[in-house]
């Protein structure tokens, strides 16, 4: 690991493997990212340009361009708007189950590891990601100063994952109160509620950072509660 002082090297080797496979696996994420934003952009612009070359089209006065556009051109419109939503949510949920996945992987190693007073499983939390929290601080014990700014934010987002998840985004007036909305990350208002709505991937890119900075942060602080149990130096 490279930190701003210089080199760190870990004591615990297992935690050289870690690092190697999150790195990787959160630049694959972005390059997916990039990919499917090129092939999006790429479907756009071939309907457009469909739109600029049919004749009919462009024959018409703007009343009834309007009519022939709802009629031959309004569909493909939201099946490409469809495409954006769904590829968006698809990565947005990736990014979630690789987080709470990674973590859970972790938690087990050190509890192979460790003889501690607690099982992984037998942790407090209203939810996988708490009980993960508790099994780290309460029993393993690390030192949360430089991880937890770095949760916080990534779990403010999980009601969001949780809502696209299981209910394709939907929010009543309530719900929609509970969102922690940043660049990138919308809602659309209809009468009756609302649905999440991704209009930038630099949402997806902002979580991605954040998590990138938490097991960062994370690993350091395992390697040196690893040290205290261990009596190393």
């Amino acid at each position: 690991m490279i930190k701003a002082s210089g080199f760190y090297f870990f004591s615990w080797g297992e935690l050289w493997y870690e690092e190697f496979e999150i790195e990787a696996t959160l630049d694959a994420i972005g390059r997916l990212i990039n990919s499917q934003e090129k092939s999006l952009e790429g479907i756009r612009e071939k309907f457009k340009k469909i739109i600029e070359d049919d004749p009919t089209y462009i024959s018409l006065d703007e009343e009834n361009k309007n009519s022939y556009y709802s009629q031959f051109f309004e569909r493909e419109e939201h099946t490409i708007d469809e495409i954006k939503r769904l590829q968006r949510n698809s990565v947005l949920m990736t990014i979630f189950a690789f987080f709470e996945g990674r973590l859970k992987s972790i938690c087990e190693k050190i509890e192979d590891e460790n003889t501690l007073p607690k099982k992984l499983n037998e942790s407090n939390g209203a939810n996988d990601i708490l009980k993960i929290w508790d099994y780290l601080t309460n029993v393993y014990k690390i030192d949360i100063t430089t991880t937890e700014p770095y949760r916080k934010l990534v779990e403010q987002q999980r009601f969001a994952r949780n809502r696209i998840v299981h209910h394709e985004g939907y929010l009543s007036k309530e719900q929609k109160k509970r969102l922690t909305l940043v660049h990138g990350l919308n809602v659309k208002d209809y009468i009756s509620n609302s649905q999440i709505d991704i209009t930038d991937v630099a949402f997806l890119r902002y979580l991605l950072d954040q998590i990138t900075s938490f097991f960062k942060e994370l690993l350091l602080a395992i390697d040196k509660r690893h040290k205290e149990i261990n009596g190393l130096t």
